[in-house]
């Protein structure tokens, strides 16, 4: 499992969103960078601090993501609402984890699990609504 590079095909023509992605994809690439070479006290302070930034940041993008699908009238905005729901109950649940001590790192199974959601998050659901933009300018 590597680090994420941006690539023209993750774009969903919305410049600041794009911005937003990429922002995201180079959270996801610290952690993993931190995982795989970092000591163990820095793979623990990276846990919870990157964990807590993904939050917050899932936070503030979304909410532009959100405003955006209002602002074109997006007809799956209820359901694409609700992956972002289910992807911040996962990362709440992992940070919640290290911050109880039960989990001291996030493992590679989380990162891959991270990893996963961000990608197919973006080329599958991300994609539509900026379709829908497309077909409806």
């Amino acid at each position: 499992m590597g680090t994420i590079q941006w690539k023209d095909s993750y774009s969903v023509d919305h410049p600041e969103i794009d911005a937003q992605h990429r922002e995201w994809i180079s959270i996801y690439n610290k952690l993993h960078s931190t995982l795989l070479n970092g000591t163990s006290d820095e793979v623990c302070a990276a846990s919870h601090k990157t964990l807590k930034e993904m939050m917050d940041y899932a936070e503030y993008h979304f909410r532009l993501e959100k405003e955006y699908m209002e602002s074109i009238g997006y007809p799956d905005i209820v359901k694409h609402c609700r992956l972002h729901k289910d992807f911040d109950n996962l990362i709440y649940q992992h940070n919640r984890k290290v911050e109880e001590g039960s989990q001291l790192v996030v493992n590679a199974t989380v990162l891959g699990v991270i990893k996963e959601w961000l990608l197919t998050h973006i080329l599958n659901e991300d994609k539509k609504y900026s379709d829908f933009a497309r077909s409806v300018k």
